[in-house]
């Protein structure tokens, strides 16, 4: 097995491109987005390793555009194996992004500056040509000697999913887990509860017992146990923070992650970039649906914008004892 580390140009320099050797056909995981810089590299790291690309069989660990976006140009004579919720919350997408440009402004994202990334941040859409594979939760595709199993983890997408091939004991985890950062989990609607299937998720991987994690992009991990409380404590953590700063005042989506202390290149949220506070502004709504469906925050409408405020004053113990009761619980 190989990892080819393809070029992006974004918040993070690649994505990690995984290439098998099987019998009659290779194996690329996640074959990176749909740039020339990108796809000049892929195809060049191919050649290198004796791959022939139209004889390659893919799989996307989810739809997101540096994750897929050359198999539109790559796999026009191969099988593209993705989600099965990928591909119905795909085929449902249309007029996806006036809705969530709506969505956006109503929560405080500045109309002005949503419009210009709205459609570069949603997921690809998929060429009819492809020929495309649904893997369901528990399918196994048995590729030569790798026998990788399916298994659904929603939360960075409503489709995503990890490939865990239990013999060798290696887990394909996509952007699900990440060693080096925290996964974006965002909502861009009321009702969608990103954070809550994002937790759900990663208690599906603690029966797993890999001894390395292969992620969609940074460095590999050996201890997913660990990394996958880390990333608990990381999301129970932020909704605390999100909580003290709702009791300080009420505000929009907007202002409160504004008020976040996120990660980010330049200290101050004026000077921070248009993509990473798009990013910031999802995560922070993921959070607030939570909340809100807790029944520890409300909404709502004020000339036309949504203001989230705290109603229950045992906001902080209330989060505490669901998020330990939604991880540690029995599966």
């Amino acid at each position: 097995m190989f990892v080819v580390k393809t070029p992006l140009i974004g918040l993070v320099d690649h994505v990690n491109t995984y290439v098998m050797k099987a019998n009659d056909e290779d194996i690329v995981i996640d074959a990176g987005p749909d740039l020339f810089l990108s796809i000049m590299a892929l195809r060049k790291n191919m050649k290198k390793l004796n791959v022939r690309l139209d004889r390659s069989l893919f799989i996307a660990t989810h739809a997101h555009r540096d994750h897929i976006g050359a198999t539109q140009k790559l796999a026009a004579t191969s099988k593209v194996y993705i989600g099965y919720n990928e591909l119905r919350k795909l085929a449902s997408d249309e007029g996806q992004a006036r809705e969530v440009l709506a969505f956006a402004v109503e929560n405080g994202f500045p109309k002005h500056l949503a419009k210009g990334i709205i459609r570069l941040m949603l997921e690809v859409r998929l060429k009819d040509s492809l020929e495309l594979v649904p893997l369901r939760d528990g399918d196994v595709l048995e590729l030569g000697h790798y026998k990788l199993k399916c298994v659904e983890t929603p939360g960075h997408t409503h489709g995503h999913v990890c490939l865990y091939d239990q013999d060798k004991r290696v887990l394909f985890s996509g952007d699900h887990v990440l060693r080096d950062i925290t996964p974006n989990i965002s909502s861009w609607s009321y009702e969608e509860d990103s954070l809550s299937a994002y937790l759900l998720s990663l208690k599906r991987l603690r029966d797993l017992d890999p001894i390395i994690v292969l992620p969609g992009h940074g460095r590999p991990l050996k201890d997913l146990k660990k990394r996958v409380q880390e990333l608990v404590n990381h999301h129970e953590e932020r909704l605390l923070e999100i909580i003290e700063i709702l009791k300080v005042r009420s505000g929009d989506a907007y202002w409160i992650s504004s008020k976040v202390k996120w990660k980010t290149q330049h200290p101050s949220w004026r000077y921070t970039s248009i993509l990473y506070k798009w990013l910031a502004f999802g995560e922070t709504l993921a959070h607030l649906n939570f909340l809100a469906k807790l029944g520890v925050v409300d909404r709502k409408v004020v000339k036309g914008k949504t203001i989230y405020q705290i109603v229950d004053v045992d906001a902080t113990e209330v989060v505490k004892k669901v998020v330990a009761s939604l991880f540690f619980s029995t599966p």
